[in-house]
């Protein structure tokens, strides 16, 4: 059955609310950027399509991931291929990777690391997210990262919520957006990130044009937390296999 697997349509259903949540059993998202040659991306996909996605399937179905996705590069950064694993928890993401390799051909992984020429990786827990129900799977996934500097981050947060959501709520009640989410930081060199699923290309200026309406209304304080930014426009592989 083809479809596309991609974070948010099981973590939306799976993810319990955190508030006083202990930290190790919140749960996470993993995102592995990697930086291939282009040469090698057809070959790099068709096997995590067809050797991948039943181990990662099947982990989903054991309550080990919660959800997981590819991307391909787009727009932005040194890297082009993306890759998210979600978990209940901390300990979860350690009994994956576990899994994970034990249950992938040793030919199959030398395979997969002698096509790789770079690499990072973040975690993340979920702050918050929303989702059209029962939106097509999109095609195109943006996504936004920024360094806020630490005694400021309770501020800047209280403005995404005042500013922030109602112009991605608007965004997705126009049929611009499928959903977002805003993720808060764990392990990596960023402490915020956004990410919203657009449902066309040219949807991505009528949401800017939204998002922008809200910042005119910040406090300017706020306008001076961002140390640092980073944004990506990433288009979603399509799967086969799985339920």
């Amino acid at each position: 059955m083809r479809r596309f697997a991609f974070i948010v349509t099981l973590a939306a259903l799976l993810f319990a609310p955190l508030p006083g949540a202990a930290q190790s059993d919140a749960p996470r998202v993993y995102i592995s950027y990697l930086k291939l040659d282009f040469a090698d991306m057809e070959a790099m996909i068709e096997g995590y399509q067809e050797v991948e996605v039943p181990v990662l399937d099947a982990l989903v179905e054991e309550g080990i991931l919660t959800g997981y996705g590819l991307a391909t590069h787009d727009t932005g950064g040194e890297y082009n291929l993306r890759m998210v694993l979600a978990t209940p928890n901390w300990d979860a993401l350690g009994d994956f990777w576990d899994a994970y390799f034990a249950r992938l051909p040793e030919d199959y992984v030398a395979s997969v690391m002698s096509m790789i020429r770079g690499h990072t990786d973040e975690i993340w827990v979920i702050g918050e997210m929303a989702q059209v129900e029962g939106a097509d799977p999109p095609g195109l996934l943006y996504e936004s990262a920024w360094e806020i500097a630490y005694d400021q981050i309770e501020g800047w947060t209280a403005d995404f919520d005042e500013y922030g959501r109602p112009a991605l709520q608007r965004a997705m009640n126009q049929g611009l957006i499928t959903g977002w989410v805003r993720l808060d930081h764990d392990t990596g060199p960023w402490n915020v990130k956004y990410v919203y699923w657009l449902t066309e290309w040219d949807a991505y200026d009528d949401v800017a044009a939204l998002l922008a309406e809200g910042r005119t209304e910040m406090d300017p304080e706020m306008m001076r937390a961002p140390m640092a930014h980073e944004d990506h426009i990433w288009r979603m592989v399509p799967t086969t296999g799985g339920n």
